[in-house]
Formats: structure tokens, sequence, C-alpha cells
């Protein structure tokens, strides 16, 4: 069992390069938004790797710098990507015009501490939401919705946002230990990414 646990966050990590991969392949049949997720991608793995790097070398100011950064980038990327896929022109507005908000509700974390659990689960438990309702818009709107690329990335979406910051965080604050669980979401998001792009490949070679 120990074996397995420390194998699972290395393949937490490693895991986001199977849908990059799908992705690169086929990268200039996509829109822009599936291009850019190509940059969010390997700015999300570059990130893993330098949080391993600075974790081993015990430098917490580089790593505590790092996460901050990501998360403003995270959450500003995210908004983004639901703004260009939804179905609804206000709901597009709406979060193309989010970082009016997001910038400033990302700075109280420099003046009041424990701000970034906040940051963090008030934007994800909102993107979650916003997920799940693009999705249900897109079904009404979409005849194949399982070779819909958008419709899986989404899914993937809520499935990370929902995971994190709903099921494990009430785990975590019960069971502590099981806060590795949160790298089997991250590994089975990536995958649900690559079913995404599987079923997008195919629904492109149809149309050839």
């Amino acid at each position: 069992m120990n074996i397995i646990a420390s194998w699972i966050p290395i393949a937490s990590t490693f895991s986001v390069l199977a849908p990059l991969f799908l992705l690169l392949r086929n990268f200039k049949s996509y829109d822009l938004e599936i291009k850019a997720l190509a940059f969010f991608l390997s700015i999300g793995f570059s990130v893993d790797m330098a949080t391993w790097y600075f974790y081993t070398a015990k430098n917490n100011a580089a790593l505590y710098g790092l996460h901050h950064a990501y998360d403003l980038f995270e959450s500003g990327f995210l908004f983004w990507f639901l703004g260009r896929v939804s179905p609804f022109p206000r709901v597009r507005f709406l979060f193309t015009k989010m970082w009016v908000i997001l910038f400033p509700w990302w700075l109280m974390r420099f003046y009041y501490p424990g701000w970034t659990s906040w940051f963090k689960t008030s934007t994800e438990v909102f993107i979650a939401f916003a997920s799940c309702f693009l999705i249900l818009g897109l079904v009404e709107k979409t005849d194949n919705i399982s070779r819909s690329l958008v419709v899986w990335i989404l899914l993937g979406i809520f499935f990370y946002c929902f995971c994190t910051y709903f099921i494990l965080g009430t785990l975590v604050l019960v069971f502590t230990k099981t806060w590795f669980s949160h790298n089997l979401v991250n590994i089975t998001t990536n995958l649900i990414y690559c079913i995404g792009f599987i079923r997008a490949k195919r629904e492109l070679a149809t149309k050839k």
C-alpha cells in the first residue's frame, strides 16, 4: 500500500501529458479555446514539476509564491475558457469581465491570513457549478454530445472542482491522510480529457 501511495503523486503529475499529447496531435484542427488549453495544461505540468523541486530543496518561499501565482492563473484561465465556450451571450460577457472581481479577491490573501483557502474554495465552487450549467446548456444545443470535445472538457473541469473542494475537502478535515486521493481525482480528470480528445478525433475523421 505504501508503494502504491508513493507512486500515485508521480502518476498524477505526469498524467497530464496524455491529454496534452492528444491535443497537440490535432492542434491545428481546434478552435482558439482548445488550443489555449494546451498552454494551460503545460503550465500546470511545469508548476507540478517546480513544486517537486522547491519541496525537495526546502525552498518554502518560492513554493508559496509559485502556488499563489498559479491560483490566480488557474482561476483566470478557467473563467476565460468558460466564457469562450458558453452558448449564452450574457454568461459569456460575465465571465470575460470576471477579472475585475477575481484579481482584488485574490489580492486579499496578502492582507488576511487564511484567505487563500477562501479564494480557492469560492472560485472552484463557482467554476464547478458554472461548468455543470454550461454542460446542460450545450446538451440542449448539441446533437451528439458524446463526441463534443467541449462537453468532455467541461465535464473534466466540473469533476475536478467538485471532488477537490466538496468531497476531498471534507475528507481532509476528518482524515488528513486521505489527501493523497486528490491525486486520483487529478488522474481521473486527465483521463476524462483523453476520452474527449479521442472521441473528437474520431468525429474529425468522419468529416474528412
